[in-house]
């Protein structure tokens, strides 16, 4: 399987209540986010709120008393309560101004073993307040979240962990587009000219499921179009369409750089990718990683650098861009995909670009630009590709 039957089926029923929505959106940050996730809607679905509480509550060590951080935290921590006979406890963003001027309701003991219980981390702000409301008073072990949108950049005071993570919710919807569209074609949109790739993705859009973009290669100005107007009919397209969109930066920097610069995209791009050179910990930083392991320009390769980061970074590593089959083994039920650049209608050499066939193809996905933004009939070009090259989606499917 690509990935657990069990979390597919969460999705499924997350994005029917309308608890993950995708469109435009602007978060509590201020920052424009592709996705939109509310938790709050499992109330209206007693059979899910009851699955990812028993997940939630099967992935905690030892503790005392549950603690909810309001509104998102009250659902699964009151389930939890009731169910496995947990006492429970939660904080107010702010001391009540009259009767009892409580902070923290319920009952409670110096010596409680405590857990913190919300349902999305961003930043992971909700979180250190909590904790510093409670540090006084409980022994906080821990905190759980339904999700991660692993955007949270500074160390946090306690642990947390998630039932899942964006970059879960991205490789489901990969394998989702793949087989909706019966596709494994990557579009690697190498076009200066915003307007201009914006107009072939308006026709390239609905046959492709993942479009690679070189954003510090785009000419962004007040003649053609501002990066934000950009950003935005980008995404909208991407929504409409359905199709992933991934910044091939190839981070290669020490971890504190790179962590700045993904910060402006972070809650709008799906994939990046990530040179295999670099230290580990630089995919720490990011989600959706794609690792370079080896390019079609030379014959360099990090392969066992990059299957050792695959593991130890499971929750943050999609698969890797690679010229031939790594076999990296499944991790925690999930296959780590591979996607192929370089691919052309025929075998050559141009430049220091070494093309290799459709037919050829030994991976999941092949990634193709030139062919397509040169193409006097784009669509047919990617449909010509997509038939030499169907053998490939079946492992995916």
């Amino acid at each position: 399987m690509y990935m657990e039957c069990g979390l597919q089926k969460i999705f499924v029923q997350l994005e029917n209540l309308e608890c993950i929505q995708s469109g435009n959106y602007v978060l509590k940050s201020g920052k424009v986010s592709k996705y939109y996730f509310d938790m709050r809607m499992i109330i209206s679905n007693p059979t899910l709120l009851k699955e990812i509480g028993d997940l939630i509550y099967q992935s905690l060590d030892d503790f005392d008393i549950l603690c909810a951080i309001p509104n998102g935290g009250m659902p699964i921590a009151t389930y939890i309560s009731v169910t496995y006979n947990k006492p429970m406890i939660y904080v107010r963003d702010k001391a009540k101004e009259y009767g009892s001027k409580k902070q923290i309701e319920g009952r409670f003991n110096k010596d409680d073993k405590c857990v913190i219980i919300d349902d999305v981390m961003t930043s992971g702000k909700s979180i250190v307040d909590a904790y510093n409301i409670l540090k006084d008073v409980v022994n906080v072990q821990q905190c759980s979240v339904i999700m991660d949108r692993q955007e949270c950049t500074k160390e946090l005071p306690v642990c947390v962990k998630s039932i899942f993570t964006k970059t879960d919710y991205t490789r489901y919807q990969l394998l989702k587009f793949t087989r909706e569209k019966n596709s494994n074609f990557i579009f690697s949109g190498d076009v200066s000219c915003p307007v201009q790739l914006l107009e072939l993705l308006r026709k390239v859009g609905p046959f492709i499921v993942v479009c690679k973009l070189h954003l510090d290669c785009i000419e962004f100005s007040e003649t053609t179009m501002s990066f934000e107007n950009f950003k935005s009919e980008l995404i909208d397209l991407s929504v409409e369409d359905r199709y992933l969109l991934m910044e091939d930066r190839k981070y290669v920097d020490i971890s504190s750089i790179v962590e700045q610069q993904y910060k402006s995209i972070s809650s709008w791009v799906d994939l990046v990718t990530v040179h295999g050179s670099v230290n580990p910990e630089v995919v720490s930083k990011l989600s959706g990683v794609v690792l370079v392991s080896n390019m079609s320009n030379n014959e360099w390769n990090y392969d066992r650098e990059t299957k050792y980061m695959s593991r130890i970074y499971s929750n943050r590593v999609i698969g890797f861009v690679t010229q031939y089959d790594l076999q990296p083994p499944a991790i925690e039920n999930n296959i780590l995909v591979q996607m192929t650049p370089g691919v052309s209608k025929c075998s050559k050499k141009e430049g220091d670009q070494n093309y290799k066939t459709p037919e050829s193809l030994e991976t999941d996905y092949m990634i193709v630009g030139r062919a397509v933004y040169y193409a006097k009939e784009p669509v047919e070009t990617i449909k010509e590709y997509l038939q030499d090259a169907m053998t490939n989606i079946h492992r995916l499917r």
